[in-house]
């Protein structure tokens, strides 16, 4: 039962921010959105619309929630973050870049929508790994 108790104080740090950020962040999903869209056209031309599930904001808000939520010192938890929170907008642009020249249900709706929580979740891995065994 201690486990069970330990294991659920740890999912309520983790969605208490996400859900909190989440909630602020919703009346805005839109213009964040439509922004994000005008500007990686800039980048990446080409007949495709960025919706909010498309933005990878939702993943790196739970990325932040997990990574802050380790009892690590601050220095580490920004560090950590930037780095994790950059990865995962690169993969967010090759795959928006890959889908709208290769434009496939397959690689859009399975491989990479599973593929970028797989990334969340092997980024996370990876920063408790460093934190864990990492020299100061």
């Amino acid at each position: 039962m201690d486990k069970l108790n330990e294991f659920l104080r740890a999912v309520a740090k983790i969605l208490g921010p996400f859900l909190i950020a989440e909630a602020i962040i919703t009346p805005f999903k839109d213009k964040i959105a439509a922004w994000i869209d005008v500007h990686i056209h800039n980048i990446i031309p080409g007949n495709y619309h960025i919706i909010w599930a498309c933005t990878g904001i939702d993943e790196v808000i739970l990325l932040a929630s997990a990574i802050f939520a380790t009892p690590a010192p601050p220095k580490k938890k920004i560090i950590g973050f930037a780095l994790a929170a950059a990865i995962f907008e690169a993969y967010n642009v090759l795959r928006i870049w890959i889908t709208s020249n290769h434009p496939n249900p397959l690689l859009h709706d399975v491989l990479f929508r599973w593929g970028g929580f797989t990334l969340v979740l092997l980024l996370f891995w990876a920063y408790v790994k460093v934190i864990k065994y990492g020299s100061d």
